[in-house]
């Protein structure tokens, strides 16, 4: 995900997106907002998600099938 390190969103709520959520996602150090709410999304999010990106303000997985803990930030 190199060519993607000037992305500031990721937008792609209500797309019936399946799996887990590719934590190379959370390597992205510009993102600033993740939107993936009202998917079927599964698995969990890693451990250390939030020291990967500390520019991160918002995270929303609502509505999603995640499972285990959600990383402190």
């Amino acid at each position: 995900m190199n060519h993607l390190q000037n992305l500031k969103v990721l937008s792609f709520p209500m797309n019936n997106l399946t799996g887990s959520i590719p934590t190379t996602i959370f390597n992205i150090s510009s993102l600033l907002n993740i939107s993936l709410f009202n998917n079927s999304l599964s698995g969990s999010l890693p451990m250390d998600m939030c020291y990967a990106n500390s520019k991160l303000k918002e995270l929303d997985l609502s509505s999603s099938h995640l499972n285990g803990k959600i990383p402190m930030v």
